[in-house]
């Protein structure tokens, strides 16, 4: 019995010997191919990696994620400009701000990034030289060519980088207007803006076009991105005019007094912050790279100058109404502190942070003395827009000028011709519209709201039950 149990193991162990020899000749060559396989995909992995230096990689990440930073932006206008209008037409501002975003990126896909920007040794024309040409290679990024100045930088991160620019640009008129634009009319103006207002005056300056090499500066958009959306906030303002009894209160009762004033400061203040917290992405993104065209030093410097900046302007208003015995008022705050950024977003690369916080302080001054000329001259801003951001930016191209080595006549010149340049182009282009089609809602959806004339629904349940 044993024997029989010896024998069949000895067996068992001859058939394993016999199976394990086989294979082992028939897997060794294949086991050798996998070697010189892994060993190409290795090689062909350092090759690839050698073409893409380890700071050009670090570049590329910090500009995907300002992109981000940038592209939240939009989620603070959302905030702000809703806590800034009636609950009654909360939908209404939300839904522009999502558009605006969708739409105008969707645009500069087509034709604004074209507009703006020149290829590295790839098709273009100059329709008029330094002053306005089309990139063939960017109309819909048909042609991934790397672009003039940022050959460091992926096209596709440039390009989203630059959309989401874009978008806060036209996206600044979507408070100013509330309460009374149709939406197709504001879409239009998103239209505009980004396909040909925005990237036009963008290529003047950062594209290669005549302010630019004649020696304007303005590092990350106080007159090119924030004069040009304050600009058309003015222009589209004076076309629609006030709002029902915003400068004659006689005209409405005292509950339509209430509903022009912030419904919601809590979305106002956590809109602010989040906008501060983008603006870094705004400005420190603008280096286009923290490893390689950049050094740490020099973004920690424009992050600096960017805080300090806003909070002396916050400062400033709270002293200013203070010796005014006036009372410390929220909305005007945050307008101020918003106004320093924009003020400081031309020169943030170029002044000390001591020169920071002069601009800062001046920008608190530009806001406060802007919203009450706005209201002398009656004209209707329902955030705050054009002082903020066509004022201060104005500021800051001047500030770029005063307080650095940059010429003042230079700084002078266009940081009142883009913001002119944006104002005429929607202000024709809309006086025509309006003449046609009109672009201001009824009357009586004015005064219901326009959430649930224009949307059909409701921000908020209890104005659903009242109505």
């Amino acid at each position: 019995m044993i024997d029989n149990k010896y024998s069949a193991m000895l067996k068992l162990y001859k058939i394993f010997i016999l199976v394990a020899t086989v294979t082992i000749f028939v897997l060794f060559p294949t086991i050798l191919s996998a070697q010189d396989i892994q060993e190409q995909v290795i090689s062909q992995v350092t090759k690839a990696s050698s073409n893409v230096s380890l700071e050009n990689a670090v570049d590329n990440l910090w500009v995907l994620v300002a992109g981000i930073l940038v592209l939240m932006m939009q989620l603070g206008f959302a905030m702000l400009e809703a806590g800034f209008n009636a609950a009654k037409n909360t939908v209404n501002v939300l839904f522009k701000n999502v558009t605006d975003a969708c739409v105008g990126i969707i645009v500069y896909f087509f034709f604004g990034y074209a507009l703006m920007y020149r290829p590295e040794n790839c098709q273009s024309i100059n329709i008029i030289p330094k002053i306005l040409g089309i990139s063939i290679s960017y109309l819909g990024l048909n042609d991934p060519c790397s672009r003039q100045g940022v050959e460091h930088l992926s096209l596709y991160i440039d390009f989203f980088f630059q959309a989401a620019f874009a978008a806060t640009a036209a996206t600044i008129c979507s408070g100013a207007v509330a309460g009374r634009i149709k939406p197709w009319a504001y879409l239009l103006l998103t239209f505009l803006i980004t396909a040909l207002v925005y990237p036009v005056s963008g290529y003047w300056v950062w594209g290669g076009g005549w302010l630019g090499q004649w020696g304007f500066h303005d590092f990350a958009g106080s007159v090119v991105v924030h004069g040009v959306g304050g600009g058309a906030s003015l222009a589209i303002v004076n076309i629609l005019k006030s709002r029902r009894g915003r400068f004659n209160q006689e005209l409405i009762t005292k509950e339509e007094a209430k509903q022009l004033l912030p419904h919601s400061l809590p979305l106002g203040a956590m809109g602010t912050f989040i906008l501060w917290i983008g603006w870094y992405g705004f400005n420190a993104g603008s280096t286009l790279g923290i490893a390689g065209v950049s050094s740490p030093d020099e973004v920690g410097k424009i992050v600096v100058n960017t805080t300090i900046a806003a909070c002396a302007s916050a400062c400033t208003a709270i002293v200013y109404r203070k010796l005014t015995n006036s009372r410390l008022d929220l909305s005007t705050v945050l307008n101020s502190l918003l106004g320093g950024l924009v003020g400081i977003t031309a020169s943030c690369d170029a002044v000390s942070p001591i020169k920071s916080l002069i601009i800062g302080v001046v920008a608190g001054l530009v806001v406060i003395i802007g919203i009450n000329w706005l209201y002398e001259q009656e004209i209707d801003d329902a955030v705050g827009a054009i002082p903020v951001h066509c004022f201060c930016g104005i500021w800051g191209g001047l500030a770029t000028g005063f307080l650095t080595d940059i010429n003042t006549f230079k700084q002078i010149v266009g940081s009142l011709l883009i913001p002119g340049w944006s104002f005429v182009v929607i202000w024709l282009s809309f006086k025509i519209i309006n003449s046609i089609f009109g672009i201001r809602v009824k009357a009586d959806e004015e005064k219901s709201g326009l959430d649930w004339p224009e949307h059909g629904e409701y921000a908020y349940l209890s104005l659903e039950e009242k109505e």
